[in-house]
């Protein structure tokens, strides 16, 4: 229930203040009432206000991993959900977590499932995440089911940094290269013009230098407003699913940047896969959640494909026959666990290895970018930089 803080005063005319916890405003005022106190002013407290509005900006993976991997540990101990909830509660500082586990724990306490709880929660908790507590509630092994959820949210953090470091770096070397270029057209250039000042005729390199320079001291803050609207453009219209898909859609044809989004499409569905069936899920049920987990819109189109034959009754390395997720050497791996009546240990293998495999694609890719990088850097900054030399040795010429 909402917290809400009054100001009030008593029949002897004496002013207080505090708060009270009930259902609504109304109810808040009649309890006070009640009590023989007339509000003169309440409202919701705000730390409860936007409870259910908590974003991945507020509570991010890292904190929902901690959150999955510590109540695993707790429940596993044999510790009540409600007091895993209070024991998590009590050791975070941040206020976010705060407000989220309480709303949790407060869900649970008024009788609710933690999925039903978790559930209140959209913006942090996926459907496979929630169907997968839903899974473990009912076959009694809910702690495993987080312990295994953890692990999978730790991994997809993991991936998360390594390509934000592997972009990093180009990232940096681009921003040096147009900080040196800004640098060299507004200050240095300009301090040269004196020097062609009096000159009959400039090379045609020298006067691009100099038309240059005066072109980015004139609208260099156009050009970065203009920049800036693209970047806000473009952000916005990636909100959309059909501009997002459409994206996927472009990289999945690109040579590397393709073959490294498929290979992250692998490791989600595959990972879904795993902690699915572990979970005690049936394979069509764990093919739909994985599906949902797949960011690319044609391969989930090619999950959901062969969901449908699995449940017509083709066995699933059947049904992923021809499915580009799923290249040739994978489907006898899945035969074998058709064969064993356990298919888990085999999503686990291919989630592995498509782990290993994305790992060793990106550091190729670093290793082949640095030094493409500094190349080209270094041919933009020494282009102007000898242009400008051949500028100054053309005006001595003239002169002499």
């Amino acid at each position: 229930m909402p917290t809400f803080i009054y100001t009030a005063i008593d029949s002897g005319g004496v002013k207080s203040s505090g708060d009270i916890t009930a259902d609504s405003k109304s109810s808040g005022i009649n309890e006070l009432s009640a009590r023989g106190l007339m509000v003169i002013t309440i409202k919701e407290k705000a730390t409860e206000i936007g409870l259910h509005n908590l974003s991945r900006s507020t509570v991010g993976v890292g904190e929902l991993e901690r959150f999955t991997a510590e109540l695993g540990v707790l429940l596993k101990n044999g510790v009540r959900i409600d007091r895993g909830l209070t024991v998590l509660l009590r050791n975070t500082s941040n206020p976010a977590e705060q407000r989220f586990l309480k709303g949790v724990l407060d869900g649970v306490r008024r009788g609710e499932a933690l999925s039903q709880a978790l559930a209140e929660f959209p913006d942090l908790f996926s459907d496979t995440y929630l169907n997968i507590v839903r899974t473990g509630e009912a076959s009694g092994r809910l702690a495993d089911v987080f312990m295994q959820l953890a692990e999978d949210l730790k991994f997809s953090r993991q991936l998360r940094n390594q390509i934000t470091q592997a972009l990093t770096y180009p990232a940096v070397i681009m921003f040096v290269c147009l900080l040196s270029v800004i640098f060299v057209f507004n200050y240095i250039v300009p301090q040269m013009e004196p020097l062609f000042a009096g000159a009959a005729s400039l090379p045609g390199y020298t006067q691009a230098l100099l038309a240059t320079s005066e072109w980015f001291r004139n609208y260099q803050w156009y050009l970065l407003i203009v920049v800036a609207l693209l970047v806000v453009m473009v952000a916005r219209s990636f909100r959309s699913r059909s501009q997002r898909d459409r994206l996927f859609s472009r990289l999945m044809h690109w040579p590397l940047v393709g073959q490294l989004v498929l290979m992250v499409n692998q490791i989600q569905a595959n990972s879904t896969l795993h902690t699915t069936l572990a979970s005690g899920l049936s394979v069509d049920q764990a093919f739909a959640l994985a599906a949902k987990s797949v960011v690319n819109r044609e391969l989930q189109q090619s999950l959901i494909t062969a969901q449908e034959r699995i449940r017509r009754g083709e066995s699933p390395s059947k049904a992923l026959r021809g499915n580009p997720l799923y290249p040739d050497f994978s489907h006898s791996l899945i035969e074998v666990g058709e064969e064993s009546g356990d298919l888990k240990p085999c999503f686990e293998e291919l989630a592995d290895r498509a782990r290993s495999d994305f790992q060793l694609r990106i550091a190729q890719l670093t290793s082949i970018l640095e030094p493409l990088l500094i190349l080209v850097m270094g041919g933009i900054v020494g282009g102007v930089v000898v242009t400008m030399l051949l500028s100054v040795v053309s005006v001595n010429d003239i002169s002499l």
